[in-house]
């Protein structure tokens, strides 16, 4: 199942994007591959999402790297974080959303408006399983290549989103969002979080400006 979502994320690239439909299918069909639950989740068992990984590395010192660079006990010069209005702006509807709810803890004293991210905290479970997780392909990826072939083809991209946001614990998109890309970025932005993947989709879009930055990407070569 990893090399058939790897051609899935080839194919989509590459701008195949029925193969890209046809091999993303193949893997969400096959189901082996589930959403975390809220019950994971919530308690602090399985923030990396284990259950989701197509394929992912085994990092024996992941935690190491999130107690330095994205916990809330270090120093503020050291760290990433989001303030709250920029937690907010990636997930609006919040109180509802899993990753927003569950994937973030706040700071305290000077930091009481910082938020950090928890996703490479190591799990209260002491499986294996759940343990030392970091993702390269994952199930909800699969998703989004369906909604980027559709939107790139001028298609419904709904369907593959709902998916995705039901296994957030968002409801469904009911009507076809009337600016696509823009629906499309930011439920990839949600979804993606901390991952690394986000630039690529800025760059593959060619998006002149990025959301957080009134920067011209394009124009500066940052791509």
């Amino acid at each position: 199942y990893a090399v058939e979502a790897l051609l899935a994320r080839l194919y989509y690239n590459t701008g195949a994007y029925e193969k890209a439909r046809i091999a993303a299918n193949a893997v969400i069909t096959s189901g082996k591959f589930t959403y975390s639950s809220q019950s994971d989740l919530s308690a602090g068992n399985d923030l990396t999402g284990a259950h989701e990984h197509i394929f992912g590395l085994n990092i024996n010192n992941l935690y190491n790297y999130s107690d330095l660079y994205l916990s809330k006990d270090r120093l503020i010069s050291n760290t990433f974080f989001l303030s709250a209005a920029a937690r907010n702006a990636y997930y609006p509807e919040g109180s509802v959303d899993y990753r927003y709810i569950y994937l973030f803890e706040v700071g305290e004293g000077d930091k009481a408006s910082n938020y950090y991210l928890k996703k490479y905290n190591a799990p209260i479970a002491s499986n294996l399983y759940y343990r030392n997780k970091s993702v390269v392909i994952k199930i909800s990826e699969m998703q989004f290549i369906i909604a980027g072939s559709n939107l790139a083809e001028g298609k419904s991209i709904i369907e593959p989103l709902n998916k995705v946001r039901s296994g957030r614990g968002l409801t469904p998109l009911t009507v076809e969002p009337t600016e696509p890309t823009i629906t499309f970025l930011e439920e990839f932005r949600k979804e993606f979080f901390g991952e690394g993947q986000l630039f690529y989709q800025y760059k593959r879009l060619n998006r002149t400006i990025i959301t957080g930055t009134d920067k011209n990407l394009v124009a500066l070569k940052a791509y």
